[in-house]
């Protein structure tokens, strides 16, 4: 049978923390990358009506925004897996308080 055992709670926690940060960091990264390409794109479609400036910003423009949308949908998620996390600490912190009172 399987014993109870708060430090795979806190174990499982962490991870979760570990995990939040770098999400928001994958998805920033992802989102600049598929910014790049579709600005890069957007500027191989242009190139022979665009100057070199108005290039590099057709290229630069979508990276931005797209590392913008990739960093707040990263945020979001990394959310969820703090309240997770935060959720099963209560649970320890809870059963934790009403062992003490039994």
């Amino acid at each position: 049978m399987v014993q109870y055992d708060p430090a795979v709670i806190n174990q499982f926690a962490e991870r979760l923390y570990l995990k939040a940060g770098k999400v928001i960091r994958n998805y920033t990264i992802s989102g600049c990358l598929l910014g790049l390409l579709i600005g890069l794109l957007l500027a191989a479609i242009g190139k022979d009506s665009l100057d070199a400036t108005t290039g590099i910003l057709a290229a630069l423009i979508p990276t931005g925004l797209f590392g913008y949308f990739g960093y707040t949908s990263g945020q979001s998620t990394a959310f969820k897996y703090k309240l997770e996390a935060q959720t099963a600490l209560c649970n320890i912190k809870i059963e934790e308080n009403t062992r003490k009172s039994a």
